[in-house]
């Protein structure tokens, strides 16, 4: 077994030393590996969180990530800040292959006051996937990014007006969005009835809701064009008349074949 620790950070998508989170907020470690030998290794992550005093407030041990071999994986660990004091900590890591500690390193970071922090989003996006007719779903896409400076839990929202009436909302799972993080959100709509359809999209996040984008259509019953309108009728009347005179014709038949000798029908 043998593998490299790239780096630790606070941040997913960036080398970060220095992170913050508010309480009740989980503090969020990255431990970037880098599998190096021909076996599926789970590496084995501990973690003590300490005062600047160096006084142990916590530990903790992740060893659930599993890496194949040649394979580079983000390690996302979390500790729960519930219940702890506000105030500025040091997150001291170490991991090990085995016995074998491969990396150890610090991160500081700090404990704020729920609310410090700022809470931004924004729809990117608002799509649709499948032929819009009576009786089907479509799917709404709506691509969100978290542009805040904490993690987020977001839903998007999807009011649906029919001939500028509101029919309905549906709204989609709620998903959580580190900083920085793009992701696309989804709901199924049904369209029920032919009209003027809008759909208003928007996500709502840690109390707040980004604006509104919409999509558009409409569905027409189709009308029957006058030539085929007339081919209808036409074929109608044909069997009407086989109908009505279904009987009589027989009979006429019947007459004038039995004017003829059946020897001479037998030369035809």
């Amino acid at each position: 077994m043998s593998g490299i620790v790239q780096y630790i950070s606070t941040m997913k998508n960036s080398i970060s030393t220095i992170g913050n989170t508010e309480v009740n907020y989980p503090l969020l470690i990255y431990v970037r590996f880098l599998n190096t030998g021909n076996v599926t290794v789970k590496p084995k992550i501990s973690v003590d969180i300490r005062t600047l005093n160096d006084f142990l407030v916590d530990n903790f041990v992740y060893e659930d990530s599993e890496v194949k071999p040649g394979k580079v994986e983000m390690i996302e660990v979390d500790w729960n800040t519930t219940g702890i004091q506000t105030d500025n900590y040091k997150a001291f890591v170490n991991v090990a292959l085995g016995d074998n500690v491969i990396y150890e390193g610090e991160l500081s970071f700090e404990i704020l006051p729920e609310g410090t922090l700022t809470r931004r989003g924004e729809l990117l996006s608002l799509t649709s996937e499948g032929e819009a007719s009576v009786g089907r779903f479509i799917k709404i896409f709506g691509v969100f990014k978290n542009t805040g400076e904490i993690p987020t839990d977001a839903m998007l929202i999807c009011e649906i007006y029919k001939d500028e009436e509101l029919i309905g909302v549906e709204n989609s799972l709620e998903s959580r969005f580190l900083v920085d993080e793009e992701d696309t959100l989804w709901s199924y709509v049904m369209i029920e009835s032919y009209g003027d359809y809008l759909i208003k999209g928007y996500v709502t996040y840690s109390g707040k809701k980004t604006g509104v984008k919409e999509l558009s259509f409409s569905l027409a019953e189709q009308e029957t064009s006058p030539k085929l309108l007339i081919g209808f009728l036409a074929i109608a009347v044909v069997i009407s008349l086989l109908i009505v005179f279904h009987r009589p014709l027989k009979r006429f038949l019947s007459v004038l074949l039995s004017k003829f000798p059946s020897h001479s029908l037998s030369c035809l």
